[in-house]
Formats: structure tokens, sequence, C-alpha cells
């Protein structure tokens, strides 16, 4: 029971909370003197209704309903990425929390009206990707989608159908023109198949300016690097384009059989000169073997790839290459094992001979393998023997 009286005069009364979940009666006089629309009643939830209805009540005011509106309800970004807004309407105060570790807001928290700012990566994976963004004050939650469309393939990856127990694969990032860059990755391989370090080789074209690491990483896997040969100064990247950049050579051992098989790349960094990481966390390779009659291991393995003629041999041994009509064009003493012998670059006395096709190696297209003529790797010892024919040189070897 409020009494008669008993806020008279109270002119200075700001706020008054009841707990009454049915409005108290009672007369004017019980606030004699007081102003009561400068007066906030606060009532029992859901009870504002019925207090707004009844006498002496219905004077008072009453606190703002809690609002909080935001637009729009759901962002799209490209796969370039970038920055937009979110407006946001409230009389209360309000947080924001996000669900995507590849965009970003530009607060955490906030009351009244504002605006929220979300940026997003470059999207470098070939997925359509989607998060959200959530914006909560009192009892009122909104959720903003956020959606970036999928990126291009940064890497493709282009493996030949194995022949004669040995395949290739063709590595082609995407990449600006004429910008430096630095690729780390993992190869992996199935058991019964292994990595060719030999023959494995940038294309001719990169080797003047890169080089590149190969250190095994285990479990039939290997750490591939392919960085400049020198520092080069950052600069903005330019147009991208595909680049052909790696051929990985593997061999098949007798323990393959016909099949599909699977290989891949993992863990892919792609840092262009301009500063920018592209990550791809796999690719996978699959291979169909459809023939493996040809896949031996031999003790012996003499091949012409990309402009440089590898020889394996146990034993150390003196190797000549020479031309078809029978003329000398290179001689060195090779240690115990493999070892690799740049023709494309060698100081030969056959390079210098334009006119003489027979006395030249000419580069073909693709991975830069021999036309025209013949390679036949022999022994120049008494008890010769045919190693290898596949190209355009003679060569043999004698200890």
């Amino acid at each position: 029971m409020i009494y008669q009286g008993t806020f008279e005069n109270c002119t200075q009364l700001k706020d008054l909370t009841v707990n009454w979940t049915t409005p108290l009666p009672i007369i004017d006089y019980a606030f004699y003197n007081v102003p009561l629309s400068a007066c906030t009643l606060h009532v029992p939830a859901g009870t504002e209704a019925l207090y707004k209805a009844a006498p002496v009540w219905k004077y008072f005011s009453f606190p703002e309903s809690a609002s909080l509106e935001v637009s729009p309800s759901s962002l799209d970004f490209t796969a370039i990425g970038g920055s937009k807004q979110i407006s946001v309407t409230s009389n209360v105060s309000w947080t924001v929390s996000k669900e995507g570790s590849w965009m970003t807001v530009n607060t955490v928290s906030h009351s009244g009206n504002n605006t929220i700012t979300v940026t997003t990566a470059a999207n470098t994976t070939t997925s359509r990707r989607t998060a959200t963004v959530t914006v909560s004050g009192g009892s009122l939650t909104h959720t903003i989608t956020v959606t970036q469309e999928a990126g291009q393939q940064q890497i493709v990856v282009e493996p030949e159908q194995p022949k004669g127990g040995r395949g290739v694969i063709d590595i082609r990032p995407q990449l600006p023109i004429n910008e430096k860059f630095t690729i780390v990755f993992i190869f992996h391989l199935p058991v019964g198949f292994h990595l060719d370090e030999a023959a494995t080789s940038l294309i001719a074209e990169l080797l003047a300016d890169y080089e590149l690491l190969i250190t095994p990483n285990g479990a039939n896997s290997w750490r591939f690097v392919i960085r400049p040969k020198t520092a080069v100064a950052p600069r903005a990247a330019g147009d991208m384009t595909y680049r052909q950049l790696l051929h990985i050579v593997y061999t098949m051992d007798e323990t393959v059989g016909n099949g599909n098989y699977e290989m891949s790349l993992n863990d892919i960094d792609l840092t262009l000169n301009s500063g920018q990481v592209i990550h791809q966390d796999e690719i996978n390779i699959p291979v169909r073997i459809d023939d493996v009659s040809n896949a031996t291991v031999s003790a012996t393995d003499v091949r012409y790839f990309n402009s440089r003629l590898y020889v394996n041999t146990p034993p150390a041994e003196r190797i000549t290459v020479y031309s078809l009509d029978g003329r000398m064009i290179y001689q060195v003493q090779k240690q115990p094992g493999i070892a690799t012998f740049n023709l494309y670059t060698l100081d030969c006395p056959w390079r210098q001979r334009p006119g003489k096709e027979h006395n030249q190696i000419t580069r073909a297209r693709g991975r830069g393998c021999l036309k025209s003529h013949h390679i036949v790797i022999a022994n120049e010892a008494k008890q010769s023997r045919v190693l290898l024919i596949t190209g355009l040189l003679r060569a043999t070897s004698s200890q």
C-alpha cells in the first residue's frame, strides 16, 4: 500500500522501481507535487503494458526498449578480398565477434550508432568460403554472413602417363609476369615410387636466375625449394600468368603393379617479390599405371633430359661424348655413382659450328630434349656394351 502523501513534494524523484506484477491501486495524492513524467518507472518484465494503462502509474515515463539493428545482413567479397562496412543502429552497448581466420573486424565493442569494417584477405584456395560476424547487445543478437568467391588454381600440376618405369610431373604456378618468386613445398610419393633427383630439374629458361634445392623429408617425401640466386628488391606484383617451372621425374620399382596411385604436393608456400604469400595445403596428383612390364631397377642409368646428360654407373670411369659422325666433343672422368653434365652450356667445339647440324645439340620444346640425331652410350674398352639410345649424340664410357 502506498499511502496518501508518501512521495509528496519529492520533486527530485528520477527513478522508481516496483516489483508488483499487477499495478497497485493508488490515488493521485500519493505523488502530490511530483513531476511524474520526469521520473522513470521500472517494472517487472512483461508488465509494462499493464502499468501504462493503470491510473496514476500511466503518468510515469518508462525505459526505452533496447534496440539493435544492423545493415546489411550479408557481405559478399570477390577472391581478391577487400573491405566493406556494416552499419549498426542501437541505443545500447554492443559487442562484435567473428568466425573465420581469413577476415578481420576493426572493433570488438561500442555503444550507440557506429560502423564495423570487415576486411578479407585474398582467397588463394579453389573453394568458396563462408564466415560470420555476430553483433550482440543485451538480449539482442544479429549474425551477418560473410562469403568470398573461390580463387583461381594457383598451381597447375600436369602428370604425364608413366612409361617404361618412369614418369614426369610438370609444375606450372600462376606468377606475375617478370616477377621474382620463391616456392617451397613437400612432394610425397607412394610406396614403390622413387624421386629421380638427377633428372628432376628447373626448365632451362630459369637455370640462370634460380636454384633448386631438394632435401629428404622422410616417409618417401622431399622438400623442394625454388628461389632466386640473388636477392631482389621488393616491388608491386604485375599481371598474373601461368609459367612453366619444374619437371619432377620419378621411377617405379618392381613392387608397383597396375592400378591407381596418388602423389601429392603439400604445405605449398609461394612468396612473391612484392611480399605476398600464397599458401595451399595440398594438391593431389592421381596417376594411373597400366603397364609396368618395363619397370625395372638397373645398375646402369644413362639419360638426356633438359639439356643435361645423366650417367649413373657404379665404377669411376671416363665419359666420352661423340657426335654421330664420330667426332669427340666432350670427355670427363666420372666418379662412382651419379654424374651430371650440362651439355647445353659446355664450351665445346661443336657449339661453335652452327653450319654443321650433326655437330650441334638442338633444344626442342617441352623438356629440352634432343632431336634430329641419336645418343649411344657404349663402353670404350675391348668389351663394348650399349647402354642407351635416346637422341642426338654418341657417348661412351671406359674404366
